[in-house]
């Protein structure tokens, strides 16, 4: 069996340290478990902080994902039939959006 750890073992472990010397800098001391905090309700908060962090940074990709393939579909200009699926969505929901406005536009009376 290989017991050698892994490059993400020791940047995992690397990531703890720099937490516990964090922790230490700003309460002077380490974590104890006799300390006076409801460890649950903590964890369950940083959880739930962690939950929307991750969706958040999802949807930033996601959307930087659809930049990048609407750029590279301009610059190669993909025949209809393998136009990547992220840019007919996105253009789909521009002109979705375009004409949306129009028929605003119309219903104030705008040119």
């Amino acid at each position: 069996m290989n017991r050698a750890r892994t490059d993400t073992e020791l940047h995992f472990d690397e990531l703890i340290a720099q937490r516990r010397r964090k922790g230490r800098e700003t309460y002077g001391r380490g974590l104890e478990h006799t300390d006076n905090y409801d460890w649950n309700q903590m964890a369950l908060e940083e959880a739930l902080d962690l939950a929307q962090y991750l969706a958040a940074e999802n949807l930033r990709l996601r959307q930087r994902s659809i930049q990048v393939r609407d750029m590279i579909a301009r610059v190669i200009r993909w025949p209809d039939d393998v136009l990547p699926q992220g840019v007919i969505e996105e253009e789909t929901r521009r002109q979705r959006n375009a004409m949306a406005d129009r028929i605003m536009r119309m219903q104030v009376g705008e040119p």
